[in-house]
């Protein structure tokens, strides 16, 4: 799959010259306020093409503060060529409107491959003859007092709105669809693909976007030290482009420059494209926890909870291992620059980590290193199936080292992304007592879902909903693996099923690491739900067979599907083994969103979990031993100056297979 560079390179000024944009990351603080940037802002010489990176559908916004200018979402169908956190927008900001708008019309037809396909798709679909399409074909025009066009309405709404007369349109990877301004500051941003992320319209429409928290007084309460760095997760949702483009170290970065299109890696790409970049040296280092959130984010790995200094050691290069504060730069994310390293002739320079234990409250760290490459002479080789995960001894509080490599080019890092998780595996050992911020998880069920998975069925269109998480679990005591797992929801007229689903195993002995690949399901009429796998099909492209999951009414199965369907593997099959959750009445969901949404139990600016309490093993009629539990709620809340997690029974009862 080709990707692209968002405009045209030859027309693109050095950002690193005063007054053509701003970097993305951390930035002054003012008014009281922590800023990180998000949008990489950028000046152009001359009115410069925008670029479509990839393909996918495209939603078009007008600026806020000045109707000259629009930003426009692009929702990919393709991810990018190498391994990679999933990518849920593109943002393009600063688009000339007069290049894409004319009045209440798209402009003209010859103006861009973008426009062609407008005129032609809505002359053929109305019966006219070269007659101007409307702009509500991009969704400008819609009423924004209006669900779902409301500066507070989720941009994923609008994506996935059925209208009547057109859909909203595709865009091929390369296309021109528009113009950038030579007169304005224009910005490109990337967001990610996370559970409970949901960026609204008015980001959308926002001419720059900055987040802001609100700076800590001297002598924070516990509360208001919690909810700050809380606040700050929410730039582990975007990504700069400068490391995006860098990923492409080993692949073909398609760039347009003077009219030619040209592949870029490696070198050239450092030398004609990064170095455009206040950002051209900058590594990111994202180290998340079991959950997903930052290392810290529970406070178990830092100093105390009014104190988020956590040290991890690092070694750069040839360099010693030294301590280093992972939130130094005030903000959940390590960001490496060129300091530190020393002279090297290879193509990346090796960085040494240990991670903190807690003092005994991770005895047995699992290390799953989700994107990053190995050092040696095959650079830049990656992790491939289990060797991405790193199972460590503990020395002195902190994991023994483990390796990983960042690139190099010409005596200077070369802009890039890595993501670690920092994981927790079961454990017989004795863990000290849980502070009021923290969550451990008991076994693999308990507080894996959470009520942030919710979606409304009725409204969008699709009743299967798959969330690309990235959620570790141990199951090796039943089910002889660990691994990381997206979550699935799936709605029918009866039941809400929740399922986790192995995306990288690490299993014991020689046990299958193969993994099913699940996507969402559209909405067909009834109560069957197909999350199609990969298609496999013969050297002519003709199918040959694929497999499918399917929920009928809760009761889930493995079909292989060659016309006709039949059942391939049940439930308690292996295949299926790698593949658990929950299984509830519509009644019983509604109910626990009842509970998640009583502001006397929770904050719901707070994940809330579902809980698995007073679980007893029994035997049926036929000595089939099942597992019986309580299902409860477990979130936040604040009490006096405190948040402390708060465990809300239910009293729903649900039976699974032992």
């Amino acid at each position: 799959m080709a990707y692209y560079f968002f405009t045209e390179i030859d027309k693109l000024n050095d950002q690193n010259a005063a007054g053509n944009g701003e970097a993305y990351g951390p930035t002054a603080a003012t008014g009281g306020k922590d800023r990180f940037r998000i949008t990489s802002t950028h000046k152009v010489s001359a009115n410069a093409k925008v670029i479509a990176v990839c393909k996918g559908t495209i939603l078009v916004q007008e600026q806020y503060g000045n109707s000259d200018f629009l930003n426009i979402i692009l929702k990919p169908f393709e991810q990018p060529p190498f391994e990679f956190p999933k990518i849920k927008y593109f943002i393009y900001r600063g688009v000339k409107k007069s290049s894409l708008v004319a009045g209440t019309n798209i402009v003209a037809k010859a103006t861009n491959p973008l426009t062609d396909s407008l005129w032609t798709d809505y002359n053929a679909f109305n019966n006219l003859t070269n007659q101007a399409p409307p702009i509500e074909l991009l969704g400008l025009g819609m009423n924004s007092a209006i669900e779902p066009y409301r500066n507070n309405d989720a941009i994923e709404m609008v994506f996935a709105i059925t209208f009547e007369d057109h859909q909203l349109p595709v865009v091929q990877a390369g296309w021109h669809i528009a113009n950038f301004d030579n007169t304005i500051n224009i910005g490109f941003e990337i967001m990610f693909e996370s559970l409970g992320f949901e960026p609204t319209l008015e980001i959308a429409r926002k001419p720059d976007h900055i987040i802001e928290v609100t700076t800590l007084p001297s002598t924070p309460t516990q509360a208001v030290f919690f909810e700050h760095w809380h606040d700050k997760e929410d730039i582990l949702n975007y990504l700069d482009p400068s490391a995006f483009w860098g990923s492409f170290y080993s692949k073909n970065l398609i760039v347009f420059n003077n009219g030619d299109k040209n592949k870029k890696k490696a070198d050239e790409l450092y030398t004609d494209v990064l170095s455009l970049y206040l950002n051209t040296n900058k590594c990111y280092i994202d180290i998340r926890n079991e959950f997903n959130f930052s290392l810290n984010y529970f406070k178990n790995y830092g100093t105390n909870a009014t104190n988020n200094t956590t040290e991890i050691k690092l070694g750069k290069g040839s360099g010693m291992i030294t301590d280093i504060n992972y939130y130094s730069n005030g903000w959940p994310i390590l960001i490496l620059d060129n300091t530190g390293f020393s002279s090297t002739t290879n193509k990346y320079q090796e960085l040494r980590l240990q991670l903190p234990c807690g003092n005994g409250d991770n005895p047995a760290p699992l290390i799953y290193i989700s994107k990053a490459y190995k050092s040696g002479i095959k650079f830049p080789e990656t992790f491939k199936l289990n060797q991405k995960f790193l199972t460590l001894t503990v020395y002195d509080n902190y994991t023994q080292v483990f390796n990983i490599a960042a690139p190099w080019v010409n005596g200077n890092l070369f802009s890039s992304f890595i993501r670690i998780k920092h994981c927790k595996r079961n454990t017989s050992e004795p863990l000290p007592t849980l502070i009021p911020t923290q969550i451990r998880r008991k076994d693999a069920l308990d507080v894996i879902f959470t009520t942030r998975m919710n979606f409304d069925n009725i409204v969008l269109n699709f009743k299967a909903k798959v969330f690309d998480e990235f959620i570790y679990t141990d199951l090796r005591e039943d089910f002889v693996f660990e691994g990381v797992f997206n979550l699935i929801m799936a709605i029918d007229s009866n039941n809400v099923t929740l399922l986790a689903n192995p995306i990288e195993i690490n299993s014991v002995g020689a046990y299958n690491r193969t993994t099913f690949s699940i996507a969402g399901s559209p909405k067909i009429g009834n109560d069957e739900i197909n999350y199609l796998d990969e298609i496999m099909g013969d050297e002519n492209g003709n199918i040959l067979k694929k497999k499918a999951l399917n929920i009928t009414n809760g009761d889930i199965n493995i079909l292989e599907i060659n016309r006709p369907y039949k059942v391939l593997k049940r439930y308690n099959e292996p295949d299926m083994k790698k593949i658990f959750g929950l299984t509830l009445t519509k009644t019983q969901w509604v109910t626990l969103l009842s509970i998640a949404n009583d502001t006397v139990n929770f904050d719901k600016k707070y994940p809330i979990y579902i809980s698995l309490i007073n679980k007893q093993i029994l035997e049926d009629i036929d000595l089939i031993k099942y597992i019986t539990s309580e299902i409860a709620l477990l979130g936040y809340k604040k009490i006096s100056n405190n948040i402390t997690t708060i465990l809300v029974d239910s009293n729903i009862i649900i039976n699974t297979y032992a």
